[in-house]
């Protein structure tokens, strides 16, 4: 099981944003089909797949970020947000509020100074495969956010494929997890 770079589609929730999008990109990976879980389990099994090296970045962005001003998950319940989580609308997981929801789709995201993005969990069931894929769109809010997105965006494009492959990892290991059946 290896990451690939698709498309986002007009189909997609994340495909009928009406801003004119700065950046926009998609990676998925295929897992046999009777490890189907619907969008919300997706969007744990994410949380649940971030690499530390990726956690040790996330930190790091969250000191920096705080100096000047814009929002962190300082002080955020990660694990009781993730506990808690149904996938309803205004719901959160750290800043990663749900905007929109299809039946195997969920789209979140939250706009700051710098740049508003969305992402979206999607589950594809193909032929003889499961198809779970992650797509990103960013709009820039001026020189910050193209500041900002500038070393951003070649680590997004590295850390997205890397949670993919841990996500397939996690679920082919332990499919029968409650966290990842929401």
């Amino acid at each position: 099981m290896k990451p690939y770079e698709c498309d986002i589609t007009a189909d997609e929730l994340i495909g009928q944003l009406p801003q004119d999008l700065h950046y926009e990109d998609a990676f998925a990976i295929k897992v046999p089909l009777e490890y189907k879980i619907g969008p919300v389990g997706m969007m744990k099994l994410f949380f649940d797949s971030i690499p530390t090296w990726t956690k040790a970045l996330l930190g790091i962005r969250e000191a920096l970020v705080g100096l000047i001003g814009l929002k962190t998950a300082k002080g955020i319940d990660m694990a009781k947000e993730l506990t808690d989580f149904e996938g309803k609308e205004g719901q959160a997981i750290g800043l990663f509020r749900v905007l929109g929801r299809g039946e195997d789709e969920l789209m979140v995201g939250e706009s700051d100074k710098h740049l508003d993005f969305w992402l979206s969990f999607i589950g594809t069931s193909q032929a003889e495969s499961f198809e779970m894929k992650l797509a990103t769109a960013v709009v820039f809010n001026g020189w910050l956010g193209r500041w900002y997105f500038a070393p951003v965006k070649p680590l997004h494009r590295l850390i997205v494929p890397a949670v993919l492959k841990r996500m397939a990892k996690n679920l082919l290991h332990d499919p029968s997890n409650p966290v990842y059946r929401g």
